[in-house]
């Protein structure tokens, strides 16, 4: 018996340990670069309409299931036109900023090798910003709205806590009673699992 009480003592304490280190990280926190690209608008027909814009995210999670997650996510991204105003030599600048705060779910797939398929929908509070600049002599303005984001991406493992995360989405933004596409918006970047 005296024999036994040694490994049972060893199992009993050692063994909780084994099993939570063999768990899913329930915490994961990821930052990534974006490059989004926005439907082209027929009334920008008076110059060069540039329709991409870059930026980030930064995206906490928790895993309330080894499958389903609650995700948060805040974004920041920005370009700047430059629009020629008809036969006129009256460059135009617009700069646009926009910030977003939201949350939604994601819903990850059977893990293949080192890699996780994932799909998410976001929903958003948006802030965008617009500067003017004519002659030296600058306007700007704000606006305030809500935006939806269905999309998806891979997790790619590199380590045992880390991947990176190809993502993309489809925005469609809603304010004052009107609906708008925000466009198509694509990122890649680096997942840290806790």
């Amino acid at each position: 018996m005296r024999r036994l009480i040694g490994p049972m003592l060893v199992t009993g304490l050692v063994g909780p340990g084994l099993a939570l280190a063999q768990e899913l990280p329930r915490w994961e926190i990821a930052a990534s670069a974006t490059l989004g690209v926005w439907p082209a608008d027929e009334e920008c027909g008076i110059g060069d309409c540039s329709p991409v814009s870059a930026g980030w995210v930064v995206s906490p999670a928790y895993y309330l299931t080894d499958r389903i997650a609650i995700v948060g996510q805040v974004a920041r991204s920005y370009s700047t036109l430059e629009l020629i105003a008809g036969d006129l030599p009256l460059d135009v600048d617009v700069s646009f900023s926009q910030y977003s705060f939201g949350g939604g779910i994601r819903v990850t797939g059977s893990r293949a090798r080192r890699l996780t398929p994932f799909a998410q929908a976001i929903v958003s509070s948006n802030r965008l910003n617009v500067d003017v600049s004519v002659l030296g002599l600058g306007e700007s303005d704000s606006a305030y709205g809500v935006a939806i984001e269905p999309g998806g991406g891979v997790d790619v493992s590199i380590a045992k806590r880390i991947a990176i995360r190809l993502q993309g989405g489809y925005g469609i933004g809603f304010s004052e009673g009107e609906s708008s596409r925000l466009g198509w918006v694509v990122g890649a970047g680096v997942v840290f699992k806790f």
